[in-house]
């Protein structure tokens, strides 16, 4: 034990496997890989349950749009991959046009979309993440039922996966 590491740093290191070798179900190597996935997945409820949530729209800081994207990732348990290839496209986006000309968490939709499509995460369904980026940006409301709200918000993520697209054609696979 070391008294300047948090206590998560004194869990046993999983033994590295040999390229022949095997985890059996049973065996102390399986036992410890199980350990840890279930020791992240607690950790990753307990932040979840105590984080206030956050007002995007009325927050004023740098960085505010990226941490919806990632929110709005995690929500829709995109692949890691997924959702960082989604904020390397809004950047990308922001970076060749004027900020003030587009609404952010569209383009952040739209981004999400996208990096759906670019790392085809099959998880990615666009009525997941208009009701996701929706209840995010507007806590407390229920998901869009299909009316014409829903149409125009799939209509205008559409076009902003068009407008995006340009600027981010090089990213791939």
């Amino acid at each position: 034990s070391f008294p300047d590491r948090p206590a998560y740093d004194t869990i046993s290191p999983i033994t590295a496997l040999q390229p022949n070798q095997t985890v059996r179900p049973g065996s102390s190597s399986m036992k410890n890989v199980l350990d840890v996935m279930s020791m992240q997945q607690h950790v990753e409820l307990n932040k979840a349950q105590t984080m206030k949530p956050i007002d995007y729209r009325k927050m004023n800081k740098p960085g505010v749009v990226p941490m919806y994207i990632f929110e709005c990732a995690a929500k829709l348990k995109m692949k890691p991959l997924t959702a960082a290839c989604a904020a390397i496209v809004f950047h990308r986006f922001f970076r060749e046009v004027k900020a003030s000309d587009y609404d952010e968490f569209l383009i952040a939709a739209g981004s999400l979309y996208l990096a759906g499509k670019i790392k085809e995460d099959e998880s990615v369904k666009i009525r997941d993440v208009i009701n996701v980026a929706y209840c995010t940006l507007n806590r407390g409301n229920d998901p869009v039922d299909l009316n014409d709200e829903y149409w125009s918000m799939r209509d205008a993520i559409v076009q902003a996966e068009l407008l995006i697209t340009p600027p981010c054609a090089s990213i791939s696979t």
